[in-house]
């Protein structure tokens, strides 16, 4: 799991941990090049260490703050108030992909601020059950304003992929992100494929919140002929798998 940026696992939610005590895990990062580079180094492994390898109630599992860790909702955030939260966007046709989840004090009231990753900023309040409610956008504006990836585009069809990403990043509108899939998908045999921005839930204990992804990944032509001949193929498959007709769609 070299490659995952988290600690925890890429499709659950317990901890990893490393399987070698945490001396040794500083032997060798003061042992390496990077130290000597960057004078910091050991004194930000030593703010981190005990976190990388604690596996107490709070830490050990991503959950709602009384029984794990999560950084999609402040700490004071309960399963009650992500309830009543995820009810609000039902009644008002919200998606959560993109938001994060704060309770704070405002003017003297708690309020639930739902903050929503975007370029444009702006705010809303409302009030939901007797609870006060302020929709935010402008999460992450900064890291969503860097917008160099179009002049390496391979051709129209990943250009225009790109637009409706920008579009999506600056008004915060998961229909862009839908828009960009339908374009994505109509890229054919590209040699360098690319995805980006908030897909897979799994990580929100609320099961509401995606995590911020990109991929990039180089296309094997000659795996790739054999996967196009399976899904030419799909249709006389089908029938041999171990399930019946009614799990299938009908085309």
């Amino acid at each position: 799991l070299f490659y995952n940026c988290g600690n925890y696992k890429s499709f659950g939610d317990k901890k990893f941990i490393p399987s070698v005590p945490a001396e040794r895990v500083r032997r060798l990062i003061s042992s390496s090049k990077a130290a000597s580079l960057f004078p910091d180094l050991l004194s930000i492994y030593g703010a981190v260490q005990y976190d990388i390898f604690c596996l107490d109630k709070t830490t050990a599992e991503l959950g709602f703050n009384s029984d794990g860790v999560t950084t999609y909702h402040s700490e004071n955030v309960s399963k009650e108030d992500s309830d009543l939260v995820n009810r609000y966007m039902k009644e008002k046709k919200l998606e959560a992909w993109n938001t994060r989840l704060f309770k704070q004090q405002i003017d003297g009231k708690t309020a639930l601020v739902i903050k929503s990753a975007s370029i444009n900023a702006g705010s809303t309040v409302d009030e939901f059950e007797g609870v006060q409610l302020v929709l935010e956008k402008g999460d992450y504006s900064e890291i969503l304003l860097r917008k160099v990836a179009r002049e390496y585009a391979a051709n129209d069809k990943q250009k225009e992929v790109i637009d409706k990403y920008v579009d999506h990043f600056t008004t915060g509108d998961l229909q862009a992100h839908r828009e960009a899939s339908r374009v994505w998908i109509r890229d054919v045999d590209p040699a360098v494929e690319a995805f980006i921005g908030f897909f897979r839930e799994y990580r929100d204990p609320a099961g509401m919140r995606a995590e911020f992804k990109g991929l990039v990944t180089a296309v094997n032509k000659e795996v790739s002929k054999k996967f196009s001949l399976l899904v030419e193929k799909a249709e006389q498959f089908l029938p041999r798998l171990p399930w019946g007709k009614a799990y299938e769609k009908d085309k």
